[in-house]
Parts: structure tokens; C-alpha cells; sequence
């Protein structure tokens, strides 16, 4: 949000345990509509009073699906390996849903919603760069286990759709679901954000 020139607050998201993951929706997608929905309320309850006129809410979640299962963050090493390993030059999906609002569908409890859905190619690395990656501690935060972003581990060959929806927020989605007067997003310099990443990712 931030290199597309938006002004923006992070708002803590809802109780860890409000969240579901794997085990509780197996379904990658039905688990970030859940998820996305849980933080986008958690959000508009934290802030009601004291919310500006023209701010546009905004929650996300995001997955990682091999094989059509969802991987959460990973709970210990143990678990990072796996994932890592199981990842490794394969093809898998990464899925994000995103759950927002703004004056006045805030007003009618209305909120707009998508889920963007992009295939990632990873590539062959090796177990030394698993475990340096791993003391990094960023894995554990990490749906699973990696961030694309990363640019010591560099764990992907190519991303086929939205770079930064495998990031955790396709903004352009974003912008497209906002009406043009709806708030300053529609003038932000999302697109240009957006193609920006995408060129060189494989995209």
C-alpha cells in the first residue's frame, strides 16, 4: 500500500484463536472467505467510534494450497521443514481472500469481497538453504512457511497470475471492486504498483 502512495493504519486482527485454519476448513478458498470476514469485523469493532468518514476497511487472508490442501503457518521447525520440502519444485496455488468496506455500505453492514487465486512455481533448493531460511525465524509468520518476497531465500521460479496477491494483498482486485468516488484509492498508483512486480516474477 505504501509504494502504491496510499495512506494507511494496520489494525490488529482478532483473538488467534478467531481465526480458523486447515483442520477446522479444508477448503482453501471457504478458509480465506472465513477468515478475511472474521478480520474485516474484528476491525470495524475496534475502530467504530473513532473511524474518519471516508475510510475504506480492509481484511485479507491468505493460503497456501498443494495438492487442493490448504497449509497453514507452519507451528515449529519441524513443521516448516515439512512444508518447505513438500514445496520444493512443485506447483502450487496461492489463495486470497479479501473482505472490505466503506461508507456508507458500512452504514447497511455491507461489505464488498473477492478471492484472487495465483499458481506459484518453486524452485529446487536445497536443505542447507532450508534451514538458514528457518533461524531467519520469518517462517513462522509465514503461510506455507515462505514469503515470496523474501529475497535471501528466493524460493520461487515463477508466479503465473497476481505477484502480489502470493505477497497476501492483490491490490488491483482491491481497486477494482471500489467505485471510482468511493474513496482516494481510486487514485492511487495501483496498476503501476502492480506491473512493477509482475514484471521479472514470471508473470
Amino acid at each position: 500500500m505504501r509504494l502504491a502512495g496510499l495512506t494507511f493504519v494496520v489494525q490488529n486482527g482478532p483473538a488467534g484463536d478467531a481465526e480458523i485454519g486447515p483442520k477446522d476448513e479444508p477448503d482453501a478458498e471457504r478458509l480465506t472467505w472465513r477468515n478475511a470476514e472474521t478480520k474485516l469485523k474484528a476491525a470495524i469493532d475496534a475502530t467504530r467510534n473513532r473511524m474518519p468518514w471516508d475510510t475504506v476497511v480492509v481484511a485479507a487472508d491468505t493460503t497456501v494450497a498443494l495438492d487442493d490442501r490448504p497449509l497453514g503457518k507452519p507451528g515449529d521447525r519441524t513443521e516448516a521443514e515439512s512444508m518447505l520440502r513438500a514445496l520444493r519444485g512443485r506447483q502450487h496455488m496461492v489463495v486470497t481472500s479479501v473482505a472490505m468496506t466503506y461508507a456508507p455500505l458500512r452504514q447497511r453492514g455491507e461489505t464488498l469481497a473477492c478471492s484472487v487465486t495465483s499458481k506459484v512455481d518453486m524452485r529446487e533448493y536445497g536443505d542447507d538453504e532450508i534451514d538458514a531460511y528457518i533461524a531467519t525465524g520469518v517462517t513462522f509468520d509465514r503461510a506455507g512457511a515462505y514469503g515470496v518476497q523474501d529475497p535471501q531465500f528466493n524460493p520461487a521460479e515463477s508466479v503465473i497470475g497476481c505477484y502480489l496477491n502470493v505477497v497476501g494483498l492483490p491490490l488491483c482486485a482491491i481497486r477494482a471492486l471500489l467505485p471510482s468516488d468511493a474513496c482516494t484509492f481510486a487514485d492511487s498508483h495501483v496498476y503501476v504498483t502492480c506491473a512493477s512486480h509482475e514484471q521479472g516474477n514470471g508473470s
